[in-house]
């Protein structure tokens, strides 16, 4: 099931450790989240969370809230499972399966302490490392949880959310890179077959989803949040009976006040957002259209989508996209394509092609309210085409209003600055079109 926009796996717990041990007996890269209510508010204002959680083979629901919103939602049930105590569950399996596992993340020595009492617990258990891993930082325009980022200029050695060597948008995340190829080496070397990641949720999960596939002998990758802190006893965990009661939220707070902050995430603002959730999937998918228009050289037209308020929710990276824009009652999308590239280039170009596969997303619900946009449909739909263009460029006037400038690339240009949200529109234009026939 999805809830805000995020995929939930509703396995029963013997299905989910019937997977787990599936997933050690075949091939690397098997990606585990246990999303809660306070990581679903955080994804409604970061795109790049959202997509780094959907990216997961199995995700699990952890925290009270998930089960009651997915009754509400649907009319379902839905199994919790702590990620703490999934986590020592799978251990269980590895000590008795003789798998290995790696722990990364949490403050200096927590992981190693964590570490001896797993392998007192699970007798076996085989730990082939234990550490802290890499340290993240915020560039000075962005603090914690901010909406409002730019992209810092300078020749440090790390990663943002800028792009990467293959010209794909990273996840908001910003470390020492050559730290971080020496953690990947160190895990390449110890070859754990299970990765516990406890950077805190949101940056565990965007590293792994980076990562994970240059490990590739790590059979399973989770990430673990505050884990560490309670295995290794720095941090009580609530009694067994209040967690089972679903009140382990008001065991935080007492014990740890200064997280009333993240709480009222999980409680209230969750809360909230899941009642504006059941409107919008109510509603339908707005319909729109999307084209790639190429030349006679076989560059393809590219624009620059002048800033807007809602760019944040990106991290305010540069908003390169072709022509794209709604469909009206009264037009096909046909119609619509040819309209939208005239009003916005001036250009007339020609069809060439219609991909069968459409593009659809969900809008976030908190962004776009907070911005003060509202919404009237579930998020959008858009057909996607390709077109040729056969002048000489003289005619082209891009839209002043909507629009910054343009240029002409070649495709693994393209790949490389095309708006991360634009990027499956294209990718379902490469799944379709054999360019070497057409160009």
């Amino acid at each position: 099931m999805v809830i805000l926009g995020i995929k939930i796996d509703n396995f029963s717990k013997s299905e989910i450790l019937a997977k787990i041990s599936e997933f050690l007996r075949l091939g690397a890269g098997h990606f585990i989240t246990t999303p809660n209510p306070e990581m679903l508010v955080d994804v409604e204002y970061d795109w790049f969370f959202k997509q780094a959680l959907n990216k997961a083979e199995m995700a699990v629901a952890d925290g009270f809230g998930l089960p009651l919103a997915a009754r509400y939602l649907y009319g379902e049930k839905l199994t919790r499972w702590a990620g703490i105590d999934l986590m020592e569950k799978i251990c269980e399996i590895a000590a008795e399966q003789k798998k290995s596992v790696y722990l990364i993340g949490g403050k200096e020595g927590i992981a190693a302490k964590a570490a001896e009492k797993l392998q007192k617990k699970f007798f076996g258990l085989k730990v082939v490392g234990a550490e802290s891993g890499i340290v993240f930082e915020c560039h000075p325009e962005r603090s914690e949880g901010s909406l409002h980022t730019n992209i810092l200029k300078d020749s440090s050695p790390r990663l943002d959310w800028a792009q990467n060597d293959n010209g794909e948008y990273l996840t908001g995340l910003n470390f020492n890179v050559a730290e971080n190829n020496k953690l990947l080496e160190r895990i390449r070397a110890a070859t754990p077959d299970i990765l516990f990641v406890a950077f805190g949720h949101g940056k565990q999960e965007k590293w792994l989803a980076e990562f994970l596939s240059q490990l590739p002998l790590v059979k399973i990758g989770m990430g673990v949040g505050g884990a560490f802190d309670y295995i290794s006893g720095q941090v009580l965990r609530a009694p067994k009976f209040v967690r089972q009661l679903g009140f382990e939220w008001l065991w935080r707070l007492l014990n740890q006040p200064w997280r009333i902050k993240r709480i009222w995430k999980a409680v209230v603002s969750f809360g909230l957002l899941v009642k504006d959730y059941k409107i919008q999937i109510a509603m339908p998918y707005r319909q729109g259209v999307i084209g790639f228009i190429v030349n006679r050289e076989g560059k393809f037209f590219i624009a620059k989508r002048c800033p807007m308020p809602t760019d944040s929710y990106f991290f305010n990276i540069e908003h390169w996209q072709p022509p794209q824009g709604g469909i009206s009652v009264d037009e096909t999308a046909e119609q619509a394509i040819l309209k939208e590239v005239r009003e916005e280039t001036g250009m007339t170009a020609e069809i060439v092609a219609r991909c069968v596969d459409v593009c659809k997303y969900d809008w976030s619900i908190a962004f776009m309210k907070k911005k003060g946009k509202g919404y009237h449909f579930r998020g959008q739909q858009k057909s996607v085409f390709l077109l040729k263009y056969n002048g000489d460029g003289s005619d082209i006037k891009v839209d002043k209003i909507e629009l910054c400038g343009y240029r002409w690339v070649d495709l693994e240009e393209l790949k490389k600055i095309i708006h991360p949200m634009r990027r499956p529109s294209l990718e379902i234009l490469l799944n379709e079109i054999k360019f070497r026939d057409i160009l």
